[in-house]
């Protein structure tokens, strides 16, 4: 309550002295009229008002010509006295409303200036970032290969224990293989599959919900790149999203690994051919990984990879989870005839609707 009385107070005072601020630059606009002006020739009135109009009315050109630079010079006088005032705090000689037209001006130079300072030091920093690492490893005593050593040796730091693909397979099986991730459509008709070459598909998504889930499958996902690219792992500029993939995976992988993400859409969301979410650069080659989750026909992974700008990136690989086996199916050949090598393709693990089967009907023995 007292609060609010006081601002109350406050705009009271503004106003106040706004006003008698405005009534001092009417009186001054008054006196300069009738210096110009003859008004002994002019008819008197006992109104203010009236008399101000009877003098417009009056005036010739000169005279108008006259009162305007002379209305401009004071103007502009009485602006550098309040400019003065607000500068060495003689606030009181200042009215509110000027005041109140500094600070938003300030803070619009302030924001322009920031503006402009960080976007100049980001193109700084982005186009001497090698040199500017260099003059600090040197600083450091460390040669750039020793760097990037240290860089792979954190990033290990953070993947599962185990020292093997085949450590990593054993794990993710126990850990995802159960049959509440198993979903069994066999029963419908088909008409209401959405999978209709299957009758078991294994629904990940189910499992990523589950934070710490999610959290351990992206440590065995990172784990995986460490073991397959060794120390190419710490030169990958992006993580790969396929549109339509389990965004969870390479999200967690990235975040892990402590690469940007690369989200590819099915049509431009923002810019013209620009088919992807997030901060991509086009103008360089890129070293991209491309995370999915059960690789069954392959086609969302190279429609994805086809869908960014030709040149702008180098394939170290495409890392899948699972890779699911069927006839129906021919993921290699359809990536052989995209121009992406057999050896570009990664799968943890192999499960077919057999494997999914058994797993559901609780007949399945890990290994």
């Amino acid at each position: 309550m007292g609060c609010r009385k006081h601002i109350d107070i406050k705009r009271i005072l503004d106003f106040s002295a706004n006003t008698i601020h405005a009534i001092f630059l009417c009186f001054l606009c008054y006196c300069i009229i009738r210096a110009i002006t003859d008004i002994d020739a002019l008819p008197t009135s006992q109104n203010f008002w009236g008399n101000v109009k009877s003098i417009l009315l009056q005036m010739d050109i000169n005279e108008i010509y006259t009162f305007i630079g002379s209305l401009g010079f004071i103007l502009f006088g009485i602006t550098g006295i309040y400019d003065f005032a607000y500068l060495n705090g003689l606030y009181i000689l200042v009215p509110p409303a000027f005041v109140q037209a500094k600070e938003k001006t300030y803070i619009k130079q302030a924001e322009k200036m920031m503006e402009l300072y960080y976007k100049k030091d980001i193109e700084f920093i982005l186009e001497y970032e090698k040199e500017r690492t260099n003059v600090l490893l040197q600083a450091m005593g460390i040669e750039e290969k020793q760097f990037h050593l240290i860089n792979y040796e954190i990033i290990k730091a953070r993947t599962e224990s185990e020292k093997s693909i085949h450590a990593l397979k054993r794990k993710a099986k126990k850990l995802l293989l159960h049959k509440e991730y198993i979903i069994n459509q066999s029963a419908l008709s088909i008409s209401k599959k959405v999978y209709d070459k299957v009758d078991y598909f294994f629904n990940l998504y189910t499992a990523l919900y589950d934070n710490q889930t999610c959290e351990s499958i992206g440590k065995i996902m990172l784990s995986f790149l460490c073991l397959s690219l060794k120390e190419k792992v710490e030169t990958i500029d992006y993580i790969v999203i396929p549109k339509g993939s389990n965004f969870l995976l390479g999200l967690e992988t990235a975040k892990l690994l402590h690469k940007p993400v690369i989200s590819v859409l099915s049509e431009e969301r923002i810019f013209k051919n620009a088919f992807w979410d997030g901060n991509y650069t086009t103008d360089k080659v890129n070293n991209i990984v491309v995370i999915h989750d059960v690789l069954v026909s392959g086609k969302r992974i190279y429609e994805s990879i086809e869908k960014l700008p030709d040149h702008s990136y180098n394939l170290y690989g495409i890392f899948c989870l699972m890779k699911y086996n069927s006839e129906s199916f021919t993921a290699i050949d359809d990536f052989l005839k995209h121009n992406i090598s057999e050896d570009k393709i990664n799968c943890l693990l192999d499960i077919d609707e057999n494997l999914l089967k058994q797993i559901y009907e609780d007949r399945y023995e890990y290994d």
